[in-house]
């Protein structure tokens, strides 16, 4: 399992997050169909050493998040991006692996418009490290 198939994992098991993004939560692409709110986590960079001492690989690099809503403002994707932060907080450091996420950079906002229907995508990046196996 790669880093973005682990996040949305992670974030399609939070009932908050799902109930928020009700148009779900996509892996590089959300589907033509998606109505908003929905989610987008793709893979940007990332990189893949071993450490000296403990002999482990450890993979490190970044993923892009945006959420893309629906109306005039930029509210409800947020609240999603508090639902999201929040959830990926609570799982640094636990599990069979050590996952480390930390918000790096500055926000994306951006409104786009189709016909009289407008758009916010609000996006951000984060930087990860992590050892072991994702699963």
């Amino acid at each position: 399992m790669d880093i973005v198939e682990a996040v949305v994992r992670v974030l399609s098991a939070d009932g908050s997050i799902t109930s928020a993004a009700t148009g779900g939560i996509w892996e590089a692409v959300a589907r033509r169909t998606s109505k908003p709110p929905y989610v987008i986590v793709t893979h940007v960079s990332g990189n893949s050493e071993y450490s000296l001492s403990r002999e482990v690989e450890i993979n490190s690099g970044t993923i892009d998040v945006k959420v893309i809503t629906q109306g005039e403002s930029f509210a409800t994707a947020e609240s999603i991006r508090d639902l999201f932060d929040a959830a990926l907080h609570a799982v640094n450091g636990r599990g069979a692996y050590e996952i480390r996420l930390s918000l790096v950079g500055s926000e994306m906002c951006i409104r786009d418009r189709d016909g009289d229907t407008r758009y916010n995508h609000l996006g951000w990046t984060y930087r990860y490290m992590y050892s072991g196996a994702l699963g």
